[in-house]
């Protein structure tokens, strides 16, 4: 669902209509609208990393109506995925790539990042785990291109962190600034997205096996 349909999404659940406009087709309206309302709620891959930024449990449900800002983004950077660790001024690329992760997924210029912004991400999650695959692809397609994707990362069956990093700085126009930490950060931000049972290991050492590789590109295709 493109960005836009699913801020409008969001924005619709909190309608309700007027008493004097109480009729069939509106009851109609809102149970149609109540089934968006639940695909809409904060859970799967997608809402594990939302939750994450946000400092909450990974497995809150109810934190739709929150946002986050550059603060929270880097938190999670510095804490979580140790992004640019050991690295000369650390700080500053922390302070960079939490601003520019936000201002990539805050639509309305408002400095924060909702629930319904968020859902950006997921596409360019899936661009990782699926490579090539076009908007609007079929579960059974993104199926197809997360498998050869595997096939052609792995090793002894398991995608590591090197790999990532260098598989998405091929997919970085070369032109542009800061190649290397922006891959740096796909590849860390993927690996905490889909890994399953390393949570406490440094990122930069966890692993994807086919199981969580292909567990989260069919979560991400809302299959």
């Amino acid at each position: 669902m493109p960005d836009y349909d699913n801020r409008n999404s969001a924005l619709q659940c909190l309608a309700k209509p007027k008493e004097n406009e109480v009729n069939q087709s509106s009851i109609d309206a809102q149970n149609s609208l109540g089934n968006q309302c639940i695909a809409s709620r904060v859970e799967g891959i997608t809402g594990r990393t939302f939750n994450r930024i946000l400092g909450e449990g990974d497995s809150a449900t109810d934190t739709e109506n929150s946002s986050f800002g550059t603060s929270e983004v880097r938190r999670y950077l510095d804490e979580q995925l140790q992004f640019a660790n050991d690295e000369w001024f650390r700080g500053t690329k922390l302070d960079g790539a939490a601003q520019a992760l936000v201002e990539e997924l805050d639509h309305n210029g408002d400095g924060r990042v909702d629930w319904a912004e968020f859902q950006t991400y997921r596409q360019q999650m899936l661009a990782s785990l699926a490579p090539g695959v076009s908007e609007g692809a079929s579960a059974a397609e993104i199926n197809v291109e997360a498998q050869a994707a595997f096939g052609a990362l792995s090793t002894d069956g398991e995608v590591s962190y090197d790999v990532l990093h260098a598989e998405s700085k091929q997919r970085i126009d070369p032109e542009k600034d800061h190649v290397d930490l922006i891959a740096q950060l796909a590849a860390l931000l993927v690996l905490d997205a889909a890994d399953l049972n390393e949570k406490d290991v440094s990122p930069k050492e966890r692993s994807l096996n086919q199981l969580e590789w292909m567990g989260a590109a069919t979560d991400l295709s809302g299959s």
